[in-house]
């Protein structure tokens, strides 16, 4: 049998979502390894993800579409990683950028999905099942690993793949500017964006939801990022929703707009403590699993067999979803979608929204 490994590279420099799903492979290799060194490239929202992690991994930034740009920032990387002489590198984004990273990062061994491009070269290859939910994908890519060293796999079944992710005090610091004694307030979180433009339920529907539950005598926050994409959505929004429901000062409950006024932190210490959060199939609902809050999610153009769906510790997920013959029609999703009816959105209605909403938080 090999040695263990003294120290393990994880590249993975996709989308938020993804690198959430990272944190149960995290977990497990430093069950399996506690001596070992872990690093992970990941692209800056990566890196502030897990600034502050339990399980020691060190963080390399790899700014791909910044100040990492192109051969030159791919070549500088490589070098850097040369120098900390990994056993094992576990290439877990199916792309040629990373695919190269790895192979240039001197580890002694590197391991991936047989479809990246030059996976040819790896020490070990394997078939990226779609099907499975995404953290067993990752894992597999580790018991390749394994069985070539001749070492026995990770037993774990589907409960010990969930998202974990802790609430630092920087995060809690950063929840209370945004919204202070957020800890002592019962609220809903609704998130209404994607970077993908079939993945969004209509703003007209999210907006229609959020009413509705104010009215009801819920405190509601509408919360997404500063891209581009979520601030499309929060200038749409911003229209729907009527200023004097966001003002009102002559009822106990509230409805606040924080779109594109949180960072990643106080996002993390925000649905950490949420009632429920309703949302896409997004970044956040990977959020929620990962602190274990109830979550509603509202599949369109994607669907659960393509393995990125929310599984949580013990809280209640529910996936709403019409079942078409043109679902999935991508990986992400598109900016129109591919039959031109859009169905797969139109068709979830706000009442059956509003039904859902109400009977996870009074069951």
């Amino acid at each position: 049998m090999t040695a263990a490994p003294k120290k393990i590279l994880i590249i993975q420099t996709a989308f938020l979502g993804d690198l959430i799903l990272l944190s149960s492979l995290f977990r497990l290799l430093r069950a399996r390894f506690p001596e070992a060194e872990l690093f992970a490239v990941m692209n800056p929202i990566g890196t502030e993800l897990y600034e502050h992690n339990p399980w020691g991994v060190k963080l390399v930034i790899f700014d791909k579409r910044g100040t990492d740009k192109g051969p030159i920032g791919l070549w500088k990387l490589s070098r850097e990683l040369r120098q900390f002489q990994a056993d094992w590198c576990i290439c877990l984004h199916r792309y040629s950028r990373s695919s190269l990273l790895a192979l240039l990062s001197g580890a002694r061994e590197v391991y991936g999905f047989k479809e990246a491009p030059f996976s040819l070269f790896f020490s070990g290859a394997v078939d990226r099942n779609a099907s499975v939910f995404e953290a067993e994908k990752n894992l597999s890519v580790v018991q390749a690993a394994l069985s070539r060293n001749e070492m026995d796999p990770i037993q774990v079944n589907r409960s010990g793949l969930y998202p974990e992710l802790l609430v630092q005090e920087e995060d809690v610091a950063e929840a209370l500017e945004v919204l202070p004694n957020f800890h002592n307030t019962s609220y809903v979180v609704i998130s209404p964006s994607s970077a993908w433009t079939t993945k969004r339920w209509p703003a007209e529907r999210f907006a229609n939801v959020a009413r509705q539950l104010y009215e009801q005598g819920q405190n509601v926050l509408l919360v997404g990022g500063q891209s581009e994409e979520d601030e499309l959505v929060n200038q749409e929004l911003s229209k729907l929703l009527a200023i004097e429901i966001k003002v009102s000062g002559d009822r106990d409950n509230w409805l606040k707009n924080m779109i594109g006024k949180t960072s990643i932190g106080s996002l993390r210490a925000l649905i950490s403590n949420a009632k429920l959060v309703l949302c896409n199939d997004s970044a956040p609902m990977h959020l929620a699993t990962a602190y274990d809050r109830p979550c509603i999610a509202i599949f369109g153009p994607t669907t659960k067999e393509l393995g990125f769906f929310p599984l949580a510790k013990s809280a209640e997920t529910t996936i709403l979803e019409r079942r078409l013959d043109c679902r999935p029609c991508g990986l992400h999703g598109h900016k129109n979608c591919p039959k031109s009816h859009f169905r797969c959105m139109l068709e979830v209605d706000v009442a059956n929204v509003i039904r859902t909403v109400e009977s996870t938080l009074c069951p």
